[in-house]
């Protein structure tokens, strides 16, 4: 073993060791002249293979590219996507033109992750720098040590508020707050995030994302007619789309919890959230077009698919969750017909009062204490409690398209809506998208 550390650490004491059995000519060791801890940091330098630096591309959203892209749109002629048989599409197309203009794609460059380093503290640190320099290297009288110290004690202080301001900041301004505590926790013990690249091809993992669901469906038992269970069922009351306006659009917009995220288009809906009320209202008109017709655009049908790593071994594509990312445009008539739909159900009490998923004002935690109730009052009455649990393996990606679309009409779906209901379900199609690779579309049978 060679002691790499010859400088003092601490004062004139060297109190920090770092040892090595590699040849003197392979590292190279020296001590950082530090103001604002008690030791020098080390700095050690080790000839390393570094791996080939790949540029990342990406869309820069500024205020200058906002608005940018609310000129351009303030400057089309949006009345020409009435000359097409498909609004929504011709919406679209149009939208995505002005979206690349506005925000081009470019280099992206390594961002500083410290958002609380202000000017001033930069300033303060360049100056305590210098005066830790003087310090230890030039005789320094009572006096200078005195303002040096208090130098410090406030530049600690003003670096410790602004952290915590920072923090706050971004607590205040998250969506979900126990991620980003998470990300602020380990940003202060600088933990390196674990590596969780996908090794896989992006076209062999759609292939198994859209497999699993057919293959488990055609194990379910066919005997069985899934309609049986509906003979009560028969609502006589229909369905029908109200039709929507810009101010609906609008607080739809403002509703969705991930801005930022943006599907095969590379469109957020941060970015919808900047449309002038005119392209709004144009907007509005495209989308009541599909409800009136039946139809729902081709475009807005495709998911891009990020695979996240959940843990085991990485050559597995069952070890890889799936994060379908659909076009902004999709997502806000799939809140508008959601919204239409579920009004509809609780009106005519369609859905069962032991239902707690996927319900405004329920959540699991209610099924928990009310089979807790029942439990406790089971056995107060000196009962014998039982229950059955049951995990159905891949339930939303088996789901038959055909048989689903029987039972909403059996609900009271008919007519055109049932028909844009078929349109939304039919030639879906997914790709798997993996920095930057993407595999190519496959259309979903189910699920």
């Amino acid at each position: 073993m060679r002691m790499l550390v010859n400088d003092p650490t601490r004062d004139s004491s060297i109190l920090d060791y770092i040892c090595t059995i590699l040849h003197p000519d392979l590292a190279e060791c020296r001590v950082i002249p530090y103001f604002s801890s008690d030791h020098d940091p080390i700095l050690c330098e080790f000839p390393l293979k570094n791996p080939p630096h790949t540029a990342r591309w990406g869309r820069i959203f500024s205020k200058r590219n906002f608005d940018r892209f609310i000129k351009l749109c303030n400057q089309e002629d949006w009345n020409n996507i009435f000359c097409s048989p498909d609004l929504l599409l011709q919406f679209h197309h149009t939208l995505m033109k002005i979206f690349n203009l506005a925000f081009q794609k470019r280099i992206l460059k390594k961002k500083n992750k410290k958002t609380w380093v202000t000017k001033g503290i930069r300033i303060s640190c360049k100056n305590l720098r210098s005066l830790n320099y003087i310090k230890k290297h030039i005789i320094c009288n009572d006096e200078f040590l005195i303002y040096f110290y208090k130098y410090r004690s406030i530049y600690r202080k003003v670096t410790k508020l602004a952290k915590c301001i920072s923090f706050k900041s971004r607590m205040d301004n998250a969506n979900n707050k126990q991620k980003e505590s998470w990300r602020i926790v380990n940003n202060i013990r600088a933990k390196v995030p674990q590596t969780t690249d996908v090794v896989l091809d992006p076209g062999e993992l759609n292939e198994y994302y859209c497999s699993v669901g057919p293959e488990l469906a055609e194990k379910i038992n066919s005997s069985c007619n899934p309609m049986h269970f509906l003979n009560g069922v028969n609502i006589t009351n229909s369905f029908y789309f109200l039709p929507t306006n810009s101010d609906e659009i609008k607080n739809i917009i403002q509703s969705i919890k991930t801005p930022m995220a943006a599907g095969w288009d590379d469109i957020p809906s941060k970015v919808l959230s900047h449309l002038p009320d005119h392209v709004l209202k144009i907007l509005a008109d495209a989308i009541n077009t599909s409800f009136s017709t039946g139809h729902f655009s081709d475009c807005l049908k495709c998911a891009k698919v990020i695979p996240l790593y959940k843990g085991g071994d990485h050559d597995l594509p069952a070890n890889y969750r799936p994060m379908s990312l659909l076009p902004s445009l999709s997502k806000i008539v799939e809140k508008l017909v959601k919204i239409r739909m579920m009004t509809f159900l609780q009106k005519h009490y369609l859905l069962s009062s032991c239902q707690f998923g996927f319900q405004s004002l329920k959540s699991t935690y209610d099924a928990i204490f009310e089979f807790m109730e029942k439990l406790y009052l089971d056995l107060n009455n000196d009962y014998v409690a039982a229950a059955v649990f049951c995990d159905l393996s891949k339930a939303s990606d088996c789901v038959n398209h055909k048989i689903l679309l029987n039972k909403l009409e059996r609900y009271g779906f008919r007519g055109t809506t049932l028909k844009w209901f078929s349109s939304y379900l039919e030639d879906r199609c997914q790709s798997v998208s993996i920095n930057e690779r993407y595999s190519s579309n496959i259309f979903i049978n189910c699920g």
